[in-house]
Order: C-alpha cells, then structure tokens, then sequence
C-alpha cells in the first residue's frame, strides 16, 4: 500500500506541469488592449494633424483669391474703369464675394489713400486690406491713374485662429 501511495504522489506533479514553450505561445488579452489604445491614440493625432492641414490649405486658399480679386478692383480704380470714390460693401461679380472702398486724403503727405477690403460674403472670417497712396493728378479719371504710387496689404481675420500679418 505504500507504494501505490508513493507511485501516486509521484504521478500527480507531473500531471500538473506545463511545458514552458507551450506557457508563452500566444498574447495575453492586456497586450492586445495596451497595443488597441496606442493604436487608437497615435490614429486620433494624426487625424487632428490632417485637420489642421486641410483648414491652413483652405485658409490660404482664400487668402490668395482675396488678394487677388482686392488688386484687381485696385487696379479698376487706377485705370479708371470704376470711379474713385467712397463705396460701402458690395457684391463683386459672381455674388461670392464683397468689397468695400475708401477714398480719402493722406493728412501728411497730401495724397490720395486708396484702401480695398475684399472679404468672403458666406464666411466673414477675415478680409484682405489693399491700401496704396497715390499722387492727386496720378488718381484722376481722365488720364488713367498709371502714375507712381506706394502700396501696402494685409489680411485681417476677424475670427480665430486666422492669419495675420503682411501679405504679399
């Protein structure tokens, strides 16, 4: 009897035993969580970053059409094909867009200080400034206005996180 006693003691540690490769051959769930999360996070920073790239490309985007469409009615009013006066905002050609004008005179210099504000009619977030000082006979409607003047721009934006500063 004692025997089968001590055979038995003997045969059951091995039952419980594992082999240690067969321990370690897959993942555990916390690892799959843990690598899931970092995932998730780094997936998540790069979504805000191609965020913020497609709202700067747009931003700049309509910076350059403001800029545009401010020199062109700056350079309607030097040739004279729009009248050299005050004008509140009003709709530019294809209705997106507004622009005002002011007419007055530099009080230093006795010049004319012409400035053009463009801004979007559906988004008024920031509008475009165009100002240039020009000489009184340059600015005269019959000769053209093609005579030497100074010139200054810049984009204001009205709402956050806009750009401001010169723009060229």
């Amino acid at each position: 009897m004692q025997q089968l006693i001590r055979k038995s003691i003997q045969t059951k540690p091995s039952i419980v035993r594992r082999r240690p490769s067969a321990a370690r051959s897959g993942m555990t769930l916390l690892e799959i969580l843990l690598a899931g999360a970092i995932l998730a996070i780094a997936i998540a920073a790069l979504e805000q970053q191609t965020y913020v790239g497609v709202q700067a490309s747009l931003r700049s985007q309509m910076q350059s059409e403001a800029a545009t469409r401010a020199r062109s009615v700056m350079h309607q009013l030097q040739a004279g094909i729009l009248p050299m006066e005050s004008s509140p905002f009003i709709p530019l050609d294809d209705q997106r867009w507004l622009c005002s004008v002011t007419v007055d005179r530099h009080p230093q210099l006795g010049l004319k200080r012409l400035v053009v504000r463009v801004r979007r009619a559906t988004s008024p977030d920031g509008d475009f400034e165009l100002t240039r000082l020009v000489s009184p006979h340059d600015s005269d409607q019959t000769t053209g206005g093609h005579g030497p003047s100074q010139s200054h721009s810049r984009f204001r934006s009205t709402g956050r996180g806009g750009f401001q500063g010169p723009l060229r």
